[in-house]
Formats: structure tokens, sequence, C-alpha cells
């Protein structure tokens, strides 16, 4: 969040963009309205859901979709263009750049998880792993990863496989030319408890 605050790099307005869907709409905070309309207080797992449960992948996952669900790329770049560039003294011509740089990195999470996976299994020190997401995932800030790594361990891939493997799941329960079905496969995905996200098995 800091480098959201030190200086208004394109970069971070794109994340701004981002993590404002993740949080709020229709990310964490949307989701768990959802739940509550449909389980009220029924539904006590809900209250508390462990780190290492279904539902957190699912839900993390799900949250991690939300700014594409809510911004396909035509209205992000819209929307970035025309409103954020502007509020941050950016250039808005630039924007279609930085947005489509962004997409571009967004689709390396296969190597962020291939790294992160051999790091905690071992097969990596810290400085390694560090270099191999600078260089290969283009990540910068590879160190508080893998702090984060070092903490939540497996939690790390409801970001990436995870919300990959939902991403295809709703391709698959929606259809192009009807684009309200894919925000019924979300919403259904998300409130119902059965769901699972189908993850890759490892290689």
């Amino acid at each position: 969040m800091q480098e959201l605050v030190d200086a208004p790099r394109p970069e971070a307005v794109d994340r701004a963009l981002d993590l404002a869907c993740h949080e709020a709409y229709p990310g964490h905070h949307t989701i768990d309205s959802l739940l509550d309309a449909r389980f009220g207080g029924r539904r006590i797992e809900f209250v508390i859901r462990p780190l290492f449960s279904p539902q957190s992948l699912l839900h993390e996952a799900a949250a991690s979709l939300a700014v594409e669900m809510a911004f396909p790329e035509p209205a992000r770049l819209a929307f970035e263009r025309d409103a954020l560039f502007p509020l941050a003294g950016l250039t808005p011509s630039e924007a279609e750049r930085y947005v489509r740089v962004g997409r571009l990195v967004d689709q390396l999470h296969g190597v962020q998880f291939r790294i992160a996976r051999q790091y905690l299994d071992g097969e990596l020190d810290f400085a390694r792993a560090s270099a191999a997401l600078e260089r290969d995932a283009l990540m910068p800030s590879a160190d508080a990863t893998l702090k984060f790594l070092n903490r939540f361990r497996s939690y790390g891939a409801t970001y990436t496989i995870g919300r990959d493997a939902l991403s295809r799941s709703l391709d698959a329960q929606s259809t192009a030319d009807d684009p309200a079905s894919r925000w019924r496969a979300y919403v259904n995905v998300v409130t119902d408890p059965a769901q699972i996200v189908p993850l890759p098995a490892p290689k």
C-alpha cells in the first residue's frame, strides 16, 4: 500500500483499481454480503475461515478475479485513462500501454507459482528465489512475496493457480453471447458451499 502513497506511478494506479475490486466490489466484501444474504447466521463456519480451507481458496481466487469481472478490458482501459490517470497527474495517452503491459505481466502467474513451490520445497533458497521472481516473473517486490510465503505457505497459490483455475471454471459455465451468464456463474460459485476450485495436479 505504501507504493500508492510514495509516488503517482502508472503501475500503482493500475494496482489501485485491482486492489479496490479485490477487497470491495465484487471481491471480499461483496462475497461476504452475498453469503449473509443467502445464509444469514445459519452457517457459522463462514464467520471464521481458516486459511487452509477450501472456502478460503475459493473466495481468494474469486476476489483475485474481481477486477476482470467489474472491468472487462475495454472498460478498464477507459476508466484508468479517463478517471484514474488524470487524478494521479499522469498523461492519459500513456494508459493504454501501461494497461497492456500490466495484463501481460499478469499472465506470469504460472511462473510465480512454480518458483514459489520450489522455494517452499527447499529447492531454492531465499536469495535465488527472489532473483528468479524478479527475473522470470517480473516481480518488483520479490522479497516481500517470499516473506509472505514464509508465513502463509501454500496460501499464496490462491492468487495464482487458484485464480486461473476459477477463471477456467467460470468460462465453462458461461457463454460469450450472454455476458450476464459469467456474473451468474460467479455469484453461484462464491455462494455455494459445495464449490471447490479445480486446481491442476502438481507437475
